[in-house]
């Protein structure tokens, strides 16, 4: 008859499990910080061709021209309620 000795389970000091903790959150927070970076950045980029094409102009004097003629409508007056 073979008895099989029981598993025991890994122990671990308090010590050690904090600095696991705080290794994995600064790992964590720099990864987010690196992500929020590149996503500021990716949000901040607008190529000079898409905000062009936006406004149907082809040139950046046809966008400005037309950035004039908008200008010069008068606005229309909302109704008091």
């Amino acid at each position: 008859m073979t008895t099989t000795p029981k598993r025991r389970w890994p122990r671990f000091t308090l010590r050690t499990l904090f600095v696991v903790v705080t290794v994995a959150c600064l790992l964590i927070g720099l990864a987010g910080k690196v992500e929020y970076a590149r996503e500021t950045a990716r949000l901040s980029y607008r190529p000079a061709s898409k905000f062009i094409n936006l406004s149907g102009a082809r040139t950046l004097e046809q966008h400005e021209q037309l950035e004039k003629e908008v200008a010069a409508q008068p606005r229309e007056r909302r109704k008091p309620r």
